[in-house]
């Protein structure tokens, strides 16, 4: 197994391939992704990919397999639908606290 990582040793991707483009540029994925300004580094011998590892959520340094400790979940986009439903609630809990004044 291949690890791809960026400069800070955060997994971008993983590839059960890794080979080389004319100009030196890896190609992973069965010769699908050709990759540059990344590092690749291979799991080999007794170490091998703990259940759980994946992309930007971990990072490989010096051999070893480590939870990122700057991924953090995207924040969920809300629609204009789901802000005006939830003013629309809001104003509602507002009446009603009103009315028991």
């Amino acid at each position: 197994m291949f690890v791809i990582t960026n400069k800070n040793g955060v997994i971008i991707r993983l590839s059960p391939t890794m080979g080389y483009q004319s100009n030196g540029n890896p190609l992973v994925d069965n010769g699908k992704l050709a990759i540059a300004s990344f590092l690749v580094g291979e799991v080999s011998g007794d170490i091998e990919v703990p259940e759980g590892v994946a992309p930007h959520t971990h990072c490989w340094i010096d051999g070893e397999f480590s939870a990122n400790p700057n991924f953090t979940l995207p924040v969920e986009r809300l629609t204009l639908e789901d802000l005006a439903e939830a003013v629309l609630d809001l104003q509602a809990e507002l009446t009603q606290l009103r009315m028991m004044n």
